[in-house]
């Protein structure tokens, strides 16, 4: 999984977490509902600024997040490792 979709995966489970609708937490968020979902799905690079207001809508803190993507990432199999066997 890459750094996107790990990203959203991680809003994703915060959001339903909290019982929020997408709708709810975009318009917290400042975003649109299209560009939250597309986020989540991980077809979307957030900026830092999103990451941010993400974080904060969701009353958590951006640190937290981006340290639980991080540990995701690291937990993952080294796929360059894998394709050289």
């Amino acid at each position: 999984m890459d750094l996107k979709k790990i990203y959203g995966a991680v809003v994703r489970r915060e959001r339903v977490a909290k019982g929020v609708s997408i709708e709810a937490l975009a318009h917290d968020a400042g975003l649109s509902y299209s560009y939250f979902d597309s986020m989540e799905l991980g077809k979307r690079n957030p900026s830092l600024r999103v990451i941010f207001a993400v974080a904060d809508a969701l009353g958590v803190e951006a640190d937290q997040m981006v340290r639980e993507v991080a540990q995701q990432l690291a937990a993952q199999p080294d796929e360059k490792a894998s394709a050289r066997r």
